[in-house]
Formats: C-alpha cells, structure tokens, sequence
C-alpha cells in the first residue's frame, strides 16, 4: 500500500493515484488487524473507552463512553484496548486506526442485531417469547410474501424454522422491507415501537439522501433503540453488536449509506474468486493468473448509462391507449439495470407526483418508452411512530385504479416493493427500494 500510494497505478497508458478510504472487516477481522482485543473483550469497543463488565458474558451500559481519536489509538492511551507488546503493522501507513475502521453494516447490523432479536423473540425470556402460534403466523405469512419479493433481492423470505440457516440478506430483508409488516399484527405494541426505531433508523442511513438529511435523527433513534434493549429485554442484552449501534451514525455520516462501507460487495466477490481455482494447491497462483488472463482479453465492463432504457419480449396483449399510434409492446423494462416488467413482482413504482402506480404495459414508440399504468386511489400512512412513515416514503395502498393512463419512462423516480398488509387483506404496503 505504501508502493501504491507512492507510485500509483499504471492502468493501460494512465497513471492511477491511489487512496486508501476504509477497511471493511468483521468485529474479528478488525481486532485481528488492529492488534487489539476481540469483541469478547472488557474494553473491545473501538469507537469508544466504554468498558464493559462480566454477566456470563461481556455486557456495555446503553451509553457511549469517550470517542476514541486516531492519535489516542497511535499513542495506546487505552492500554486495555491493545494486545500487550503487539503492534498493527497499519500504523507504518498514513491511515486513521478508528476513524477509517468503520463497523460494518453486515454482520453488526444484519448478523447481529436483527438475528439476535429474532432469536431472542422465539428462543428467549417468557416474557418476550412469541408462542408457537405467533410464530407459525410469521413463517405463514413470509411465505405469502415471498411471490412478491422484487428480482432485485437475491433471496426470498423463508420460514423462521430455516433461520439457523438464513443468510445476512434474509435478515436485511427482513428488518428493510418485511418485518415492519409481518410483526404489525403479532408483536406486541411496545416491543413493535422499539422494532421500529431500528427499522426507521437503518432505512434512514441506507438511503444517501435519506442519510444526508437525517443522519443525526438516525442517531438518536438508535440510541433510544439501545436504551430500550435494556428496559424490554435487560441490561445483559446489551452486548457488543447493540453498543455498536451507538456509533453506527457517525459511521454513516462519514462514509455515506451503510452499503458503502458493507462487506455484502466482498461476500459476493468470493464466489468469483472461488471460481478462479481448480485445485487446491497453490490456490493464490491460480487466481493471479486467471485474473490476468482476463485482463488480456480486455473485459469490458457494459456502461448502462450509454442506453438508459432497454426494453424486452415484446407481446400484443395490451392496454394500449388509443391516443398512441405503432406502437411496440415489451413485458420488460431495464432503466440502468433496474429490472421493471409487468406481474405483481416488479411492477410497481413511484412517479414525478410522489403517487404509487402499477405498471400495466411499457411501450415503444419511435425511440421513446413508455408505460401504461394505473394509481391506487387510496394511499395512507403505515405506521406513525416514530414519524409519519410517508416521510420514508412507506404508505398502505390499495383501491387500484380499474382505467389505465400513460406518460414518458422517464416519469419514473423510483421502484418500490409491494407487499400485501396482511394474508387475507386487500391492503397492500408500498415501501421504496433501497439497493438497487
């Protein structure tokens, strides 16, 4: 790294200068890099000199302590927080030892916090357990929503009896855009409100406009989130992944969304690395030269800004207005690699006047799209506590509209999941799509 920053990187004829923004690791990986004490540990937080004390295990009080600085962790201020007589090698770069480490979204939020409330709702206290019915109600109702669940999502919602085998995008979906509507009716009130705060807070930081404007509401939801574990479920709840939650703002604030600083991206690299070898010895050799290979081929990477709108398997079934003449009809729509088609999975977006549609066909005239679609004619708040969910733009919808309109692709702000309310309800709940 200190070559790369010195040198840079020659890419075909350019000169690359190099930067280094950010390590992305587990809690175990970071404390492996940074040559200090695990997350098990009494003085583990990396953000802040809380320390911790011993109840079976290592527990944190639901406030943060003192920040820590990059020149404290250079200086080991904190001696309880280091490995005795090791050293980071990281500290020979220029490079912030806390303010550039930051926690990563997967496994502290995902792993960690939304497993261990659902854990804890069917595994846990009397007085928070959900009983066997309530339970069963959920893993039914997942399996209802799971027909719905968009292409954008690698996964669709499974049972809870699969949850020791759910993997971290089953719980994002889950807290994202499932939960809120699956627990509504089963949880009760006091332990949906505080779900909530989580819900609303890491919609809020996984938006970067959401997180732009509302970074330090986020915050505070978060902290009032960890003072609630202590009074719903005891303060030996509040272990290592919910203090994290303390710090999860200025993370966010710092970096942007929490999928700028998420391992999801090198999770998903390995199974292409995986791929680059054959056998199992000299494993690093073989994905060198594959990877260099590939480098002589030229692979190009498609820039689907260069055409914005493709559309796919045209049809004749209709509606087409009559004021529009030759016109070509498409069941798909790519708009920068967002996949929109018709059927209930994908149809559904929010346009230019913040109304909630479904789209009934796309069109081609000349080299314009455009779509047929039609309004639901009742759009209502979701939930309003801890704000009005049409501030997350979150509403309950329903009444779609039988006559059909039209206007230009480009009408088009945003896609949303469309999740029925309830099993048997014809109320549907709109939430925007996140990560796409």
């Amino acid at each position: 790294m200190q070559l790369l920053k010195r040198k840079g990187l020659t890419v075909g004829v350019s000169r690359v200068h190099i930067k280094l923004l950010n390590f992305v690791c587990d809690a175990p990986a970071r404390a492996f890099v940074k040559c200090t004490k695990l997350h098990s540990g009494y003085s583990s937080c990396e953000k802040c000199d809380q320390r911790g004390e011993w109840a079976g295990k290592v527990i944190f009080t639901p406030t943060a302590g003192c920040l820590r600085t990059d020149e404290q962790f250079r200086s080991k201020a904190d001696d309880g927080h280091h490995l005795h007589n090791i050293t980071s090698p990281l500290t020979a770069l220029d490079v912030g030892m806390v303010s550039q480490f930051p926690l990563d979204p997967m496994h502290l939020v995902y792993l960690g916090v939304m497993r261990r409330l659902l854990m804890t709702w069917l595994r846990g206290p009397l007085s928070v357990r959900l009983g066997t019915h309530s339970s069963s109600e959920i893993s039914t109702f997942l399996l209802v929503l799971s027909p719905h669940i968009p292409t954008d999502f690698c996964r669709r919602p499974r049972s809870l009896l699969d949850i020791d085998r759910w993997k971290a995008t089953e719980f994002r979906l889950f807290l994202l855009y499932c939960g809120p509507v699956v627990l509504k009716a089963i949880l009760k009130e006091p332990l949906y409100k505080h779900f909530l705060l989580l819900f609303v807070a890491c919609r809020i930081l996984s938006s970067q406009q959401l997180n732009l404007q509302f970074n330090n509401y986020a915050g505070s939801l978060l902290e009032s989130f960890v003072q609630g574990v202590v009074e719903l479920y005891g303060k030996t709840a509040v272990v290592y992944n919910i203090h994290g939650l303390l710090h999860l703002a200025a993370d966010a604030e710092r970096f942007g969304s929490l999928e700028n600083f998420s391992a999801f991206p090198f999770e998903n690299k390995l199974k292409a690395v995986k791929r680059l070898v054959r056998k199992p010895h000299l494993a690093l050799q073989q994905v060198a030269r594959r990877l260099a290979e590939l480098e002589r081929c030229d692979v190009s990477i498609p820039n689907s800004v260069v055409k914005q709108y493709k559309v796919k398997n045209e049809h004749n079934e209709g509606p087409v207005p009559e004021a529009i003449a030759n016109a070509k009809q498409f069941r798909r729509l790519s708009v920068n690699g967002v996949q929109l088609s018709l059927g209930q999975r994908n149809s559904c977006v929010q346009l230019h006047d913040n109304s909630i549609a479904v789209i009934k066909n796309i069109l081609k005239v000349a080299n314009k799209v455009l779509i047929v679609y039609s309004k639901f004619n009742r759009v209502e708040e979701f939930f309003t506590y801890p704000l009005a969910s049409s501030c997350l733009g979150i509403f309950t919808v329903s009444n779609l509209a039988r006559s059909s309109s039209w206007t230009d692709a480009e009408s088009i702000t945003r896609k949303c999941v469309l999740l029925p309310a309830g099993i048997d309800q014809p109320d549907f709940v709109t939430l925007p799509l996140l990560h796409c």
